[in-house]
């Protein structure tokens, strides 16, 4: 993605600013947090036509029992980027 200069955005819950901040250097500067009580156990990362849906996760890490689910719609992938635009800016900046 670097290397194409594709451009990323990532919403993370609360905890990881406490339980794993090492990940935050790699992902670049655009990046937000849900505020403390919304944190879930699953991520979804939207690119393309594809909406990958990862289940039982951690701060850091899978559980043993995680799922990943691929959806691929052009239409329902839109539509996970707009939802996506709306909580990205109902988050606080970083500073």
């Amino acid at each position: 993605m670097e290397r194409k200069q594709i451009k990323c955005y990532h919403i993370f819950d609360h905890e990881v600013k406490t339980d794993c901040p090492e990940i935050l250097p790699y992902v670049g500067e655009d990046y937000r947090f849900f505020p403390p009580g919304q944190s879930t156990k699953v991520a979804v990362d939207i690119f393309g036509d594809r909406i990958n849906i990862l289940s039982n996760l951690n701060p850091g890490g899978f559980d043993e029992d995680f799922s990943f689910t691929v959806i691929v719609n052009a239409q329902i992938a839109e539509a996970f980027r707009t939802w996506f635009e709306f909580m990205y800016q109902a988050c606080p900046e970083v500073k």
